[in-house]
């Protein structure tokens, strides 16, 4: 079985037997992460062990899992000095807790060597067999003579680089404060390749992380190849987002201009991405105006690299633009309630209902436009919803429009008008009556019916 169906993250592995019997009263207290070794009435002792487990594709696992541990005096081959399997372990998001030794406890003699490999199998839901993660993880136990943890505001003696810190308590679970101006908390940095993290936050109901600044930043992440800070979280609404990034003033007396967030890219690469690769929407903005839209800031605004205005979305959704608005797209329509049964292409006239219909006799003067088939442009469109029983008349553009060869061949730059088969247009000849002109060919038709591009210019 692939030993890459899981991986061990930020497990409690450095350090881990520093509770071995004889190490010392201070060497408990060094790795705050976890409490230290308890004895056990069968000579042994058991050892708090938290970690997390990713499948394959570095997502947190979520289920019922077995785990087996094995020590060994070696990195690789040996004999084991200590062996017990756990079955029924719950991992929820990936973090999972137990206590090797709680099953066979952990004999004395195994950690007298001073250092000791940890090898980690595991068995998911629905499997036969353990995998064996590799490689072994070192562990070594701590001289008696190692130092207490250090006071509030001394330097750590220690790194804890592989401690996974974990508590039940309704709490904050690890806080950093700098109360020093243009200085950071805590600092992620991720240089290792993708897929590793400078920060991660994991939050099954609360934060997975959470920076408060003060005239500064918040949360900082930043990575040479990776994640600079990587969000996970698990609900249903906006206030359980995997990431959220909050300002508030610090004094409401003074007005205040800082951000949410700000992001700063100085590669060739896009500053933001958004993959959704559900049916959900990608993208929610919402501001704090009235039904109308009064009474709040705008969208978005665009500027260029020296602050010059380059486009603005409003507040009401109204938009401006400092240079023109392209799109493949070639007329503009107009929603208009119509019949049923009308395709792209028809030509349209009003009927005494009010309701456009197709066109029926030739030189019809109740002519308003032609069916648009891809509209650059759509008035009447609800903001949210769409109309029923409408149609989209394009009065101005180039449209594709259905055209007979019933009055003499189409040349380009022929004017037309409604022909006698319904809902198809002909060249008018000389003269036509006005409001009879649909708009001007752009293409030639020398028999027969087809479909030609059409200035639509109603005359």
């Amino acid at each position: 079985m692939s030993t890459r169906k899981y991986q061990l993250v930020g497990l409690l592995v450095a350090g881990i037997l520093l509770m071995a019997l004889g190490s010392g009263p201070g060497a408990a207290g060094v790795a705050q992460a976890q409490p230290a070794a308890q004895k056990t009435d069968q000579a042994g002792v058991t050892i708090p062990y938290s970690g997390q487990l990713n499948n394959a594709a570095g997502l947190p696992a979520t289920g019922v899992y077995a785990f087996r541990f094995r020590l060994y005096a070696t990195e690789t081959g040996s004999e084991p000095l200590w062996s017990e399997a756990q079955e029924n372990v719950t991992v929820s998001a990936g973090k999972f807790n137990l206590s090797l030794g709680s099953v066979n406890p952990i004999p004395a003699a195994a950690l007298d060597s001073g250092e000791q490999w940890l090898e980690v199998a595991v068995r998911g839901p629905r499997e036969s067999n353990f995998t064996v993660l590799e490689p072994r993880q070192h562990v070594v136990s701590a001289p008696a003579d190692v130092p207490a943890a250090p006071a509030a505001g001394t330097g750590c003696v220690h790194d804890h680089y592989g401690e996974y810190w974990t508590g039940t308590e309704n709490s904050t679970g690890l806080r950093v404060e700098n109360n020093s101006l243009n200085n950071t908390a805590i600092q992620g940095e991720a240089s290792n390749g993708v897929g590793s993290a400078g920060v991660t936050g994991l939050s099954l109901d609360g934060y997975g992380v959470r920076g408060y600044g003060i005239n500064g930043v918040g949360v900082v992440g930043s990575s040479n190849d990776g994640i600079g800070v990587w969000a996970f979280g698990q609900g249903d609404y906006k206030e359980e987002a995997a990431l959220r990034a909050e300002n508030i003033p610090y004094n409401p007396l003074v007005s205040n201009n800082g951000i949410a967030g700000y992001f700063l890219n100085n590669s060739s690469a896009p500053t933001a991405e958004f993959d959704q690769s559900g049916s959900g929407r990608v993208l929610d903005l919402q501001n704090n105006g009235t039904g109308d839209g009064s009474g709040s800031g705008d969208f978005i605004i665009g500027y260029g690299k020296n602050d010059e205005f380059r486009f603005r979305v409003g507040g009401k959704g109204d938009f401006w633009t400092s240079d023109g608005y392209y799109t493949a797209s070639q007329d503009f329509a107009e929603l208009l309630p119509a019949v049923n049964g009308l395709e792209p292409g028809d030509v349209l006239v009003i009927g005494l209902d009010g309701m456009l219909a197709r066109s029926t006799q030739a030189y019809q003067t109740s002519v308003v436009g032609v069916y648009s088939t891809k509209p650059g442009f759509v008035g009447g469109q609800p903001a949210e919803g769409a109309r029923v029983e409408t149609a989209p008349l394009a009065i101005l553009g180039v449209v594709p429009v259905k055209v007979s060869a019933e009055n003499g061949p189409i040349q380009p730059g022929d004017l037309l008008v409604s022909a006698s088969l319904s809902g198809y247009a002909m060249q008018a000849g000389s003269n036509p009556a006005q409001g009879t002109v649909i708009g001007k060919a752009l293409a030639a038709l020398d028999a027969g019916q087809g479909v030609i591009l059409v200035l639509v210019t109603l005359q």
